[in-house]
């Protein structure tokens, strides 16, 4: 398929070392990779010069995590974003929580990783003696690209549970 849309003149300064610099971005998602090429054309009015570049455009990393299990009523947990980077990514990644809740909770802020020195984001998970569920998720931003982790709900389990086989239990304080 070619596409025509763009034509670029470039006039020549004379003898030497003229050059000519493109600028190509990917939208979308692209996990595994696509690839294409791109022809480039030189012409004079007479004569005509051709190149095709080939290319392949992959996401430059990816995101997985682990939820904090147990997470409790009234505490705290971890919630670890990892970043998986492509064999070719170097930067600074932020990776940004989302939270949602039923009860009062709370979690830590952003965090920028150094990739692929720093790899791995450990977010605070903490809970209120309401606490029922939490929805966890995260994106991570580069330069353009933007890769979202889908929200995950877990229930919050209560701290102590007391079971009795029957009959009579006494506590005493002191």
């Amino acid at each position: 398929q070619t596409d025509t849309r763009f034509k670029f003149q470039f006039t020549s300064g004379g003898a030497g070392n003229n050059t000519l610099s493109f600028t190509i971005t990917a939208t979308g998602s692209n996990p595994s990779g696509n690839n294409g090429s791109i022809v480039f054309a030189l012409t004079d009015g007479t004569a005509t010069l051709q190149t095709t570049y080939s290319y392949t455009v992959k996401d430059p990393f990816s995101l997985s995590q682990t939820l904090p299990s147990p997470l409790y009523a009234n505490s705290s947990g971890s919630y670890v974003v990892t970043v998986v980077p492509d064999a070719n990514f170097v930067g600074t990644v932020t990776v940004t929580p989302s939270l949602s809740f039923s009860g009062s909770t709370g979690i830590s802020a952003a965090q920028n990783l150094n990739v692929p020195t720093q790899k791995v984001a450990t977010f605070t998970v903490t809970t209120s003696a309401i606490t029922q569920s939490v929805t966890l998720g995260a994106s991570a931003t580069t330069g353009g690209f933007t890769a979202t982790l889908s929200p995950s709900t877990i229930t919050a389990g209560s701290a102590y549970t007391l079971s009795l086989p029957g009959g009579t239990a006494n506590f005493y304080s002191g």
